[in-house]
């Protein structure tokens, strides 16, 4: 069962929803059912070695930039 990030059209609220066969998400919020798929940011979780990578900015939560929070313009 896969699980997707939606958006809702009526009220702008995102929210994820565990997607089993023959079902239709709604928004939780206005239980609406105007939603667009969106692409889901996934985390990566470092290991606590000293490695060059881990010492590198998260990416943006926005658009996952790998320059961090505050490199594009969705900050």
């Amino acid at each position: 069962m896969p699980l997707y990030e939606y958006e809702c059209q009526s009220c702008s609220t995102r929210f994820e929803h565990l997607v089993r066969e023959n079902d239709r998400p709604i928004c939780p919020s206005c239980h609406g059912e105007q939603l667009e798929r969106v692409l889901s940011v996934f985390a990566v979780r470092a290991s606590s070695d000293t490695s060059p990578r881990a010492s590198q900015p998260s990416p943006c939560a926005g658009c996952a930039h790998a320059g961090g929070p505050g490199a594009c313009g969705m900050a």
